[in-house]
């Protein structure tokens, strides 16, 4: 168990993310070995709701859509972008990259647009939100990666 600031994560959390504004104090973790979202408050520290995935599991890359209680959210293990209600705790899109380990996800200041890395293909996914499409992979022309903690020909 890893304790900040008075928040005790019991479940293997990988990235943070804290949802911005006056009135807000979400904390969200991804339990990267399973298959939920694990929402916090860090204004009375303590977990305040858990977000099943599901099917979708390995939740990893995490970026809120700005002025919503929407969160968007890589699967890992499904290979799949999510876009979850944090409030009411339910998934309103799961949309399908079809590239494989997920990373990073990045919403446009409008929440229009989300664009998701894979470290599996090198390439981004553009995705439109209103629309749940995917619009275009985006592929690097030369991509390799052996960090030591990723190892991809």
């Amino acid at each position: 168990m890893l304790a900040i600031t008075g928040i005790s994560f019991l479940i293997s959390p990988h990235h943070l993310s804290g949802q911005t504004g006056i009135n807000s104090g979400n904390l969200l973790g991804g339990n990267k070995s399973g298959n939920t979202l694990s929402v916090y408050d860090v204004r009375k520290p303590g977990l305040i709701r858990t977000i099943e995935l599901g099917e979708n599991t390995h939740p990893h890359g995490l970026d809120w859509i700005h002025g919503t209680s929407k969160i968007l959210v890589t699967t890992e293990g499904s290979q799949t972008l999510l876009v979850a209600d944090v409030n009411q705790a339910v998934i309103l899109q799961a949309l399908d990259t079809e590239r494989e380990i997920l990373h990073m996800v990045a919403a446009t200041p409008d929440g229009r647009r989300a664009f998701v890395s894979s470290i599996r293909s090198g390439n981004v996914t553009v995705f439109s939100l209103p629309k749940g499409e995917r619009l275009a992979q985006l592929f690097t022309p030369a991509f390799q990666i052996n960090d030591g903690a990723h190892n991809f020909p």
